[in-house]
């Protein structure tokens, strides 16, 4: 009994980390974009649809420059539909 116990609870944590696994490969994207402009510590990019998107640069992050061309891996936050809520999760220079 205690066996089958321990396997329907193994089975059952299986399932909810390739749910998870499942989510976060679905809600991640990436998308193109250049800088904008930079005020501070905010860099304004601008993807290849028009959409523009800001980034608080990290203390130990380079200088960006103005038409700088990077990828912005996005995330959708799971509202696939609505892109206003997307947000950047890391951005990839040297494009």
């Amino acid at each position: 009994m205690k066996r089958f116990y321990l396997q329907g609870l193994a089975l059952i944590i299986s399932f909810i980390a390739l749910m998870y696994v499942i989510n976060v490969i679905d809600t991640r994207y990436t998308r193109e974009a250049r800088v904008d402009s930079i005020e501070g510590n905010v860099i304004t990019f601008e993807d290849e649809n028009g959409n523009f998107w800001e980034w608080e640069k990290e203390e130990n992050e380079k200088e960006y420059k103005v038409k700088e061309r990077v990828v912005l891996k996005m995330d959708t936050k799971g509202t696939d539909r609505v892109i206003e809520d997307d947000v950047i999760r890391r951005v990839k220079r040297g494009v």
